[in-house]
């Protein structure tokens, strides 16, 4: 077998060598000093620059957040696999163990994303102290309010009167 390739990838190498060796003889000075190169090379330095600074203050703080999201998306697939295999297999112990599964998994999901926002990115609903919690279809609908309410958008049943 290595036999069949030995002489094609031979001459592969002898083409690698003598493209190298033909670049070694170019004086490419004058290429990299070029009023053109420089602006390139200028702007592949700063586009570094914006990658480094958008990864250290925008992606690292997520990453936590993020890692707990797929964390949670994996527990809830495998609990989908528990209930599978054990209602196939007659086991309801391991089938409720991937209920378990699903729910635990999935609120690991909700919370990846909560952590995953910044303190900035993060609405508060203000709310008078000693106040019970507001529940998440209340808590939606006002913050759906106030989104249109700040959009400008009319016809929502909330009309200053003239």
């Amino acid at each position: 077998m290595f036999a069949a390739i030995g002489p094609p990838l031979r001459r592969v190498i002898d083409l690698a060598t003598e493209g190298v060796q033909a670049l070694s003889e170019i004086d490419l000075t004058e290429f990299f000093n070029s009023p053109a190169v420089r602006s390139v090379v200028k702007a592949i330095r700063n586009l570094g620059i914006a990658i480094g600074w958008l990864f250290k203050h925008v992606v690292e703080p997520m990453l936590p957040g993020i890692l707990r999201v797929f964390e949670g998306l994996a527990k809830g697939i495998g609990g989908v696999v528990q209930i599978i295999s054990g209602i196939l297999t007659g086991d309801l112990g391991r089938a409720w163990e991937g209920v378990k599964d699903i729910f635990e998994g999935s609120i690991d999901y909700v919370l990846g994303i909560l952590d995953a926002l910044t303190p900035e990115q993060r609405l508060r609903i203000p709310m008078r102290s000693g106040s019970r919690s507001l529940n998440l279809a209340n808590a939606v609908a006002v913050v759906a309010f106030e989104a249109w309410r700040q959009l400008h958008f009319s016809g929502g049943g909330y009309e200053r009167a003239s």
